[in-house]
């Protein structure tokens, strides 16, 4: 998974989480988002994962997104 943003430069990694978070939700549901509460915990538990080994890379961020996700 590839991110794309409008604006060039840098972004938090809440940005991208919550970037690669909507792209997991809109492909795995078309038209329809659902937040169900393991969703918002795996999304939780990978910002604390990225602020505590301080992840920058927008590569390794949406792999474990999308490795808790799945």
């Amino acid at each position: 998974m590839k991110v794309k943003f409008k604006e060039e430069g840098r972004h938090s990694n809440a940005d991208l989480l919550f970037y690669c978070y909507s792209e997991l939700v809109s492909t795995t549901v078309p038209n329809k988002i659902y937040l169900k509460e393991s969703w918002i915990a795996s999304l939780s538990l990978a910002m604390t994962i990225l602020k505590i080994h301080n992840v920058i890379a927008k590569e390794c961020i949406c792999t474990t997104v999308a490795i808790l996700f799945y």
